[in-house]
């Protein structure tokens, strides 16, 4: 063996710049997949945004048609519908009865969500008034057209003065009344 001592080696160091640059080689890769991960992420987000804006734009349409066929149900329901009630009895004769106590009798012919129609109609006119607040004279019942002012035999009651109106039986007095005077002046009747 050979004692002569070895000389050293020279250790190899790379330079500075090529360190950095391998680690930026290491760096840049994994930014270029971020970044790619990045582009793909915000573009899925894109095209979820349109497909929801597509979506919402189908609802909104839909939602615009029911709507507008709602706003034509409401608008239907606004204008007054014309029908008879199911409770009024055709054959007899009703009293209606107003806020203002006056009573009419007549056949309802028509209710609707504003008035009640009456005609053949007839009231109720009492005895005169006294000083003493006492009644003289008979109740009578008049027959409307027989007036002054000369009316036809109808009357549109606005249904917000009605209290209530009803059907008087057939051989109530008010109704043998009403066939009572039939007779005594048919060019009247009706």
């Amino acid at each position: 063996m050979d004692n002569t001592p070895s000389t050293p080696q020279p250790i190899i160091q790379v330079p500075q710049q090529q360190v950095i640059q391998n680690g930026s080689k290491k760096r840049g890769w994994k930014i270029s997949i971020l970044l790619v991960f990045l582009g793909v992420l915000m573009l899925s987000c894109v095209i979820f945004m349109q497909y929801l804006l597509r979506q919402n734009k189908a609802l909104q349409e839909d939602f615009d048609k029911k709507i507008t066929k709602l706003q034509k149900s409401v608008t239907k329901l606004e204008k007054p519908a014309k029908y008879i009630d199911e409770q009024v009895e055709g054959n007899n004769f009703q009293a209606v009865f107003l806020s203002g106590g006056q009573v009419y009798f007549g056949h309802i012919t028509q209710i609707d969500d504003n008035t009640i129609t009456l005609v053949h109609i007839f009231y109720l006119r009492t005895g005169t008034y006294n000083k003493d607040g006492t009644v003289s004279g008979d109740t009578t019942l008049i027959k409307l057209g027989d007036e002054l002012h000369s009316p036809k035999d109808v009357m549109y009651i606005e249904r917000k003065n009605t209290l209530f109106w009803e059907n008087l039986k057939p051989d109530g007095k008010v109704p043998q009344a009403i066939k009572q005077y039939e007779k005594l002046n048919p060019n009247k009747a009706m």
